[in-house]
């Protein structure tokens, strides 16, 4: 993507569908404000004009008018390109001490599915999770928002669960495996 500002377009875009032509420009700049400091409010305009020319451009947003009034939206080619950044911005923090607890991703995802199931598979090895079986992936530190996310853009929502466990049997290698 060309820069962060295009990425807070798309991101607001998602969460609100419709965004109203004449408030995008406000709520962008207070979100960039939050995000880094404003030094020239009209760079900052040009850099937002430049970002939806940009996603214009890309077609991952439109024009559409509801009654007489302009409004953006976000396409479902620009959703896909979000959630790919969503997914590429996954990560998990280490905190600076161990709680000891284990964290279990069990699965079974239905055979039709196939593609989504190795697909999160893969995103579970990504973010340094250890297979202990097929559909078990354990993990020792705080990880639950980044599987609520990953459930629900791959759409398996209902074939995950979670277990947060105090002992399983032969961490020993669990423990090598994550330096613990």
């Amino acid at each position: 993507m060309k820069n962060g500002t295009s990425e807070v377009i798309l991101e607001i875009l998602k969460v609100s569908g419709l965004l109203a032509m004449a408030v995008l420009a406000p709520n962008a700049i207070q979100f960039l404000k939050e995000r880094r400091p404003v030094r020239d409010l009209a760079k900052v305009r040009r850099q937002i004009n430049r970002s939806l020319y940009y996603l214009n451009e890309k077609k991952l947003v439109g024009c559409v008018q509801k009654n007489g009034k302009d409004y953006l939206q976000i396409t479902e080619a620009g959703r896909k390109r979000s959630i790919a950044l969503e997914l590429t911005n996954i990560q998990i923090q280490k905190p600076k001490h161990w709680d000891k607890k284990w964290r279990l991703v069990i699965f079974d995802i239905p055979s039709t599915l196939r593609i989504r199931a190795e697909t999160f598979r893969r995103k579970l090895k990504e973010l340094g999770f250890v297979m202990l079986q097929k559909s078990v992936w354990v993990y020792p530190y705080p990880c639950e928002d980044q599987i609520e996310i990953l459930r629900d853009i791959y759409e398996i929502r209902p074939f995950i669960r979670m277990i947060l466990a105090e002992r399983i049997d032969g961490t020993k290698k669990l423990r090598e495996a994550f330096g613990l």
